[in-house]
């Protein structure tokens, strides 16, 4: 599952998400139309700060959340995601990324 996550003063985003019934979290930044990680946390492994060590992604569908303040197909957003956490496993913690299910 996927919900959009209440902005938290403690972790500065445009955009986080809730996955597994919130057992990760994924903060966005969103700037020029594209989307990049900033950081994601995993129960049991913590979090991975990696502002400015991902890719940047277009970020059409984030933006359509973001405005909308809805996710209106899920399973796209989810397999959007997947798509991007598996461009950057190695900085987002490969085994963490398995044990979530979070690579498509």
């Amino acid at each position: 599952t996927i919900n959009i996550a209440s902005k938290c003063k403690t972790r500065p985003c445009d955009v986080s998400f809730a996955l597994n019934d919130g057992a990760v979290y994924a903060d966005f930044r969103i700037a020029d139309k594209r989307m990049q990680l900033i950081r994601i946390s995993y129960d049991v492994y913590g979090c991975c700060k990696c502002a400015n060590r991902t890719t940047l992604m277009p970020a059409d569908m984030l933006l359509h959340v973001v405005k909308n303040k809805e996710i209106e197909d899920e399973a796209a957003l989810i397999e959007l995601l997947k798509r991007y956490f598996a461009k950057n496993k190695a900085v987002l913690w490969e085994d963490a990324l398995q044990e979530h299910d979070l690579l498509p």
